[in-house]
């Protein structure tokens, strides 16, 4: 019988070597303003608990991973995942689980909508022209202006104040759990986020590792993360009058990441276009036609 706790099987996201929870990763509802000064030294054990048991997401996969010898963890993180990343990447033999209901849905989802509303309120803040956050001597304006200067933002100061352009795009959060099992965001990330072309392939090699997992957990589907990019890309179409989607990248690539993630974009029937080919400039033209 299938443990009845959601759980996500966590591939890689931002590190390549350790775990993080993949999707929209968020921070905790309410998180203290300063760093506490009272939490426990030891680290937080994500897969057993203070009495050396196994927490009870783990249940069911602990004795998968006592089975597991060292050396076989060894050859899968160093040798066989990297062969598959295609020497860019590797993946950590055990997964991170969490509740999908109680820990994802309800804490890590709800952080992460609350601090990108935060961040969009910030920015209305400041390209409206009000800059309330001015009257806090703890941000000066001066340093966000020195930051819009030096990305070249500032020309846009005009369009976002009349309303003809809107803050979108991807954001992901760096998140760990803290000695006291709660979770901290390290830092947001707008726009440029590690590992989405990655979460697939993860998510396939663990299972190959570890067979059993569809037996023990009721885990969700990764290509769930891709149809959702899918059909916001889609409604933000739709304010231009198309539904037509396209994937732009620039070549030259740092790594193989972009391949895989064209790929999955191409089966979902989404065009990757580049500026530098016929054939791809010749693909969007159809697909905006």
């Amino acid at each position: 019988m299938k443990q009845t706790t959601k759980s996500w099987t966590v591939l890689q996201w931002l590190l390549s070597t350790t775990f993080l929870v993949f999707l929209f990763l968020g921070a905790q509802k309410a998180l203290p303003q300063d760093r506490p000064q009272d939490l426990p030294q030891k680290p937080y054990d994500e897969m057993l608990d203070e009495k050396g048991q196994p927490r009870y997401t783990y249940r069911g996969f602990y004795p998968l991973w006592q089975k597991l010898s060292a050396e076989k963890r060894k050859e899968f993180l160093e040798k066989y995942s990297l062969k598959r990343f295609e020497k860019d990447n590797r993946l950590y033999p055990a997964p991170k689980i969490l509740d999908g209901a109680k820990e994802y849905d309800e804490i890590l989802a709800k952080g992460a909508a609350q601090r990108i509303e935060a961040i969009q309120r910030f920015l209305k803040d400041h390209y409206s022209g009000k800059k309330t956050y001015a009257k806090d001597p703890r941000f000066p304006k001066e340093v966000f202006e020195k930051l819009l200067e030096r990305t070249g933002d500032s020309h846009f100061l005009e369009d976002y104040r009349t309303g003809k352009r809107e803050f979108t795009g991807i954001m992901g959060f760096d998140v760990v759990r803290g000695p006291d099992g709660k979770f901290y965001v390290l830092e947001d990330n707008p726009g440029w986020i590690g590992g989405p072309g990655d979460l697939i392939l993860a998510n396939q090699l663990t299972r190959e590792l570890f067979p059993e997992l569809d037996d023990i957990y009721n885990l969700r589907n990764p290509r769930e993360f891709y149809l959702a990019l899918k059909e916001r890309f889609k409604l933000e179409a739709r304010k231009h009058g198309t539904e037509r989607v396209v994937h732009y990248t620039v070549p030259p690539y740092p790594d193989n990441e972009d391949k895989r993630l064209k790929k999955i974009y191409a089966d979902l029937g989404i065009v990757t276009v580049t500026p530098y080919t016929l054939s791809d400039f010749l693909d969007l033209c159809q697909a905006i036609s």
